[in-house]
């Protein structure tokens, strides 16, 4: 009676969206080209901002800062996503798993905040000049 039963996870089986090989590099190739935009327009973006001096203004920072963590957070499912999809073995190791949750949860955090500062900066931006206005004006 003192045995219990548990088990021990170790790994997880991603099954995926179809059994069918054709279907499952198909999908590949569609996920592959999707993940290399992606990359691609965030690093144009992240380049175009950094080489342009008119564009080192708060509003373009907080534009680069996103772009740099979406192309991040791609980076976080689309290996493991195109993996899956091409390959016969469809196991993620528990830590594996919890390695990517983690990092995903990170950029979800780090993006939550970038955004509040951004809403900061922008209600800043327009309700100092109607402040300074009101301050002016005679009356």
């Amino acid at each position: 009676m003192d045995e219990k039963n548990f088990t021990i996870v170790k790994e997880f089986i991603l099954l995926g969206f179809t059994t069918d090989p054709w279907l499952q590099r198909v999908l590949f190739y569609i996920f592959l080209i999707i993940y290399i935009i992606s990359l691609l327009g965030n690093i144009t973006l992240i380049s175009l901002i950094c080489s342009d001096s008119r564009l080192h203004v708060p509003m373009y920072f907080f534009i680069g800062s996103l772009s740099f963590l979406d192309l991040w957070y791609a980076s976080v499912y689309a290996p493991q996503i195109l993996m899956t999809c091409i390959s016969d073995d469809k196991r993620i190791s528990f830590a594996g798993c919890l390695a990517q949750f983690f990092f995903a949860a990170g950029m979800d955090y780090t993006e939550c905040d970038l955004l509040a500062a951004m809403a900061h900066d922008r209600y800043v931006a327009v309700s100092s000049p109607l402040l300074y206005s009101q301050a002016v004006s005679p009356r």
